[in-house]
């Protein structure tokens, strides 16, 4: 898939060969190696940037992602601090950073035109084709219902999502109860990742089996494998140099004429 020089909005969706749709979304830090990591991804229409629809945020001021591209800011916590007052160390900082980041793509309307979206880590090396295989696959319908697929890491930093994979019902029952999860959840000493899980099963939405199913979609190894050419992985993740991004991408992409099997079992 050829990537799109767009600005600031996503572009609307282009067809896909899979029935489902994916929009994809990264937040990145300024002044980090996720600069570094967009830019080689979008000139190599790597991750996010294979997705039907995508977009960059980034925190505090909008950044320059290759020649023509640029990211579409979240205010930061000093511009927040109002609402952010007990968001005192950097798990809490960086949660509120993506709740923002899902408040401004929901203004937005970004996710309506498209059957998933996907929240990517800047570092996952990460597939879109293979994972929508694997949701068509698993599901065995035309369309989801309200579902919610998280791969989730462990780090140096303890744990974390890599990628997270909201079904267009889970994220309007989200756009829904968002207020009421923000004022009723504890959300400043946990991942946003946890805080969204919380907040849609508090909201109804019954993610039990839907945790179980993860590793089926996102494959059984780690999400740190020995491996890069391991396609049973729908991604891999933890590389901050962008040189050894690359080293992954080019060792675990299928060759196009593969392309229509890649993502199976």
């Amino acid at each position: 898939m050829h990537h799109r020089h767009t600005t600031t909005p996503p572009m609307p969706p282009t067809p896909h060969s899979a029935r489902h749709t994916l929009f994809c979304f990264s937040l990145i830090q300024p002044d980090t190696h996720e600069l570094k990591l967009m830019t080689v991804q979008l000139e190599n229409s790597a991750s996010i940037f294979r997705c039907d629809g995508f977009a960059v945020l980034s925190v505090g001021r909008e950044l320059k992602v290759g020649p023509r591209w640029r990211t579409i800011p979240v205010p930061s916590s000093s511009a927040l601090q109002n609402t952010t007052a007990r968001a005192s160390n950097s798990t809490s900082k960086l949660s509120m950073m993506y709740m923002r980041a899902w408040d401004i793509l929901l203004e937005k309307g970004a996710y309506w035109s498209y059957t998933w979206t996907a929240k990517v880590d800047a570092s996952a090396v990460f597939f879109p084709n293979r994972l929508l295989k694997r949701l068509e696959s698993f599901l065995h319908i035309n369309m989801p219902g309200e579902q919610l697929f998280t791969q989730s890491c462990d780090s140096r930093r303890g744990a974390s999502s890599a990628i997270e994979v909201f079904s267009r019902e889970a994220l309007l029952i989200y756009k829904s109860g968002r207020a009421r999860c923000k004022s009723q959840l504890t959300w400043h000493d946990r991942s946003n990742a946890d805080f969204m899980q919380k907040c849609l099963r508090m909201l109804g939405l019954n993610s039990k089996q839907d945790m179980e199913a993860s590793k089926s979609i996102f494959g059984t190894s780690t999400c740190h494998p020995t491996s890069c050419r391991d396609r049973s992985q729908v991604s891999f993740t933890g590389f901050e140099e962008a040189s050894n991004y690359m080293t992954c991408f080019e060792q675990a992409k299928t060759p196009d004429k593969e392309e229509d099997m890649e993502g199976l079992w």
